[in-house]
């Protein structure tokens, strides 16, 4: 494997591991991070809910977020809606 001590100063290795240990791992993990929230938790507008309860309500709409109109939905039960108290 040709293994043997490198040619560079203890501060300059150091240095090394922590930018290519930390700052790139912490990178690496930010763009997992983004790219998994964007596939998974906040869909696309056009994802289809699939069939809904003949007893569900589907609401939607949108609410502010920061600023920006977001869309949102969500399925209601019967249990779920305000009474009429």
């Amino acid at each position: 494997l040709d293994l043997r001590v490198p040619d560079v100063s203890r501060p300059m290795q150091e240095i090394a591991d922590f930018v290519s240990g930390i700052v790139l791992g912490t990178l690496i993990a930010m763009v997992f991070r983004l790219w998994a929230f964007k596939r998974f938790v906040f869909p696309h507008e056009d994802v289809d809910l699939g069939p809904v309860h003949p007893e569900h309500k589907i609401v939607s709409g949108y609410a502010t977020h920061h600023g920006e109109r977001v869309p949102f939905a969500m399925v209601l039960s019967d249990a779920d809606q305000p009474s009429a108290d």
